[in-house]
């Protein structure tokens, strides 16, 4: 994972293929959860959402820990808007914004793969006025 917060640049800072971590804290015992909507998921999507519950097995009271892996699919700006609800009450919300580039490595693998194609291509050229 190679994202980073930025507060100049205003979000997560992701090229295509990373992701994104965000843990959260929650009891549902006392009636709290989170609960997080993408607002356009065609530039970030959930990979995937795991609880981890924090007493023993058996015991209740305990709270847990949400785990939100975000994936960057396509170039764009978008974000995701957390809200924590205490018993049926808005009790928090947390906006996260991700700014999603190209993948620099796919780039520059399209890029190599290009100037490679023109390469080729001088050399068909040379071999072809070589035969006439």
């Amino acid at each position: 994972m190679l994202s980073f917060f930025s507060k100049l640049s205003g979000g997560v800072q992701l090229q295509v293929g990373e992701t994104y971590t965000k843990k959260l804290s929650a009891n549902s015992s006392i009636g709290t959860s989170w609960s997080g909507k993408i607002k356009d998921t065609k530039i970030v999507q959930f990979k995937t959402v795991n609880s981890l519950y924090h007493g023993r097995e058996g015991e209740c009271g305990s709270g847990h820990t949400n785990t939100y892996i975000f994936e960057a699919v396509k170039p764009g700006r978008t974000s995701c808007k957390f809200v924590r609800d205490y018993r049926g009450k808005v009790e928090k919300t947390l906006t996260i914004t991700f700014v999603v580039s190209k993948n620099k490595k796919k780039k520059k693998n399209e890029e190599n793969e290009k100037e490679k194609e023109k390469e080729n291509e001088k050399e068909n050229e040379k071999e072809n006025e070589k035969e006439n």
